[in-house]
């Protein structure tokens, strides 16, 4: 399965957003074969948005405010 469109869209958003304020963070990806991977996301079955831990805060206050 391919995520595609709107769940795709918002991940990525909120990954450059983050980036763009500084924040420390990576999108992990993992594929049909269970594989993590830290590039093409298109080709994953799940993602996840990883946040530094000393970001978090900062991160989950920036998220709130979009």
């Amino acid at each position: 399965m391919k995520l595609k469109g709107p769940t795709l869209g918002r991940i990525q958003g909120k990954f450059a957003y983050l980036k763009a304020k500084g924040i420390r963070c990576k999108l992990e990806t993992i594929n049909p074969k269970g594989i993590t991977q830290y590039r093409l996301p298109e080709l994953a079955t799940t993602i996840r948005l990883i946040v530094h831990k000393k970001d978090i805060a900062r991160a989950q206050q920036l998220l709130s405010e979009l």
